[in-house]
């Protein structure tokens, strides 16, 4: 959007709402081409395997699918720590945070459709079983 077009588009400011969950999507509705950024609160993690979670431990597994059955993920569950691409940034205060482009960060093959997101949380030593799945249907509209 142009500035000279919309002069006053240079004072708006916008502010997510803080995240008050244990894992928060911003934004909450996004296509696969957008930037899509997942907060997590380790202050609110109810498994005891992931409480205290130091500031370099926090790192998320990511799987997209393509169809019912069909499903890329970054790394393999094993390897989700020796990934430095899904290491979680910390933020501070018991939060961390990881922004990416679903499409570019996830190896699908070019021109699919990513119809639903899967992630969850893990750190070195420990990934949950069975994996806790959370899961985000991105937008998928022209």
């Amino acid at each position: 959007v142009s500035q000279s077009r919309y002069p006053r588009l240079s004072l708006l400011s916008i502010v997510p709402a803080l995240c008050a969950d244990r894992i928060c999507l911003f934004p909450e509705a996004a296509k696969q081409d957008d930037f899509l950024s997942i907060t997590y609160d380790n202050l609110q993690e109810t498994d005891a395997n992931l409480q205290n979670i130091g500031s370099e431990e926090c790192y998320i597994f990511l799987r997209a699918f393509t169809g019912s059955f069909t499903y890329f993920d970054v790394a393999i569950a094993a390897n989700v720590t020796s990934t430095p691409s899904l290491k979680m940034k910390d933020i501070g205060g018991g939060k961390f945070r990881i922004t990416f482009i679903p499409e570019e960060f996830i190896p699908i093959p070019a021109g699919s459709t990513i119809t639903k997101l899967a992630y969850y949380i893990v750190k070195p030593g420990y990934i949950p079983n069975p994996p806790p799945y959370i899961y985000y249907v991105p937008l998928n509209c022209d």
